[in-house]
């Protein structure tokens, strides 16, 4: 006997090889398809397909896609906004104005104050007043007047005053005022105030006086006319003897026969 031929071949015939590629292809096709069944049935969708592969193809690679993930449907939510608390309204921008303006009158002279306070606040509750004074002084005489006495207003006050010290010398104009809503949480708001201004003598441009025009007086004559009258009063007569008067000083004029046949004279 050959031992060659009695010896058994361990290699493996081509139609053998065939046949393990196709079993391996199988195997890998049907691990695939339940790996996408799997994950299809976790995300919700189908699984994917995979084409067969051909036994009589030869040995081929398959590659497994991954189904595409497909977003769960998600509950729509309802967002629901809590209404925000209305802020505490805030007081006007407005609110509790006050001016006050001292100064000289240069036309006339005189010191005036003037005071405007509007848009104050009145107590419903009647407990709380608005109090104002106004006064003028001076230092130099020592002396104080009253212009607005110690009262009350409302929501607004409106005065115009003149100074009633001399207007010559310094002047201080002083205004209180007191507000009785201006405290709050024990500090003042600005409601409540005290206003004080020196004022400096009053300055007057001094006034200019224009002279009448000068009167021309005509000259005139101091000779004065002979009072004929008199001289004709004057005139005497002489006697029937014809004895002349005595001279008197006076111009004589023409000769006058008299009624008694004398001769005389008259003045002129």
């Amino acid at each position: 006997m050959n031992p060659e031929k009695n010896r058994i071949s361990h290699r493996p015939s081509p139609r053998g090889w065939r046949l393990a590629i196709i079993l391996v292809s199988l195997v890998l096709v049907v691990a695939g398809t339940l790996t996408g069944i799997i994950l299809a049935s976790r995300s919700g969708g189908g699984p994917t397909p995979v084409p067969a592969a051909s036994p009589s193809a030869g040995p081929t690679t398959t590659t497994t896609t991954q189904p595409a993930v497909r977003p769960s449907p998600t509950t729509p939510t309802t967002t629901t906004t809590s209404p925000m608390p209305k802020p505490a309204r805030p007081l006007p921008a407005n609110t509790h104005n006050h001016k006050v303006t001292a100064d000289c009158n240069s036309k006339t002279g005189v010191m005036e104050i003037s005071i405007d306070l509007t848009n104050y606040a009145v107590d419903t509750r009647g407990n709380g007043v608005n109090t104002i004074v106004v006064t003028d002084s001076t230092t130099m005489t020592g002396g104080t007047s009253t212009l607005v006495p110690m009262q009350k207003f409302g929501t607004t006050f409106h005065a115009s005053k003149r100074g009633l010290q001399r207007s010559d010398i310094p002047n201080l104009f002083e205004v209180k005022v007191t507000a009785w809503d201006d405290l709050k949480a024990g500090k003042s708001q600005g409601f409540s105030f005290h206003y004080q201004e020196l004022i400096m003598p009053c300055k007057v441009p001094p006034t200019t006086t224009t002279p009448p025009p000068p009167t021309t007086t005509m000259p005139t004559d101091s000779t004065t006319a002979p009072d004929t009258t008199a001289a004709l009063a004057a005139a005497t007569t002489t006697e029937a003897g014809g004895t002349p008067l005595p001279n008197t000083n006076v111009n004589t004029g023409f000769p006058l026969l008299t009624a008694g046949g004398g001769w005389g004279t008259i003045a002129y």
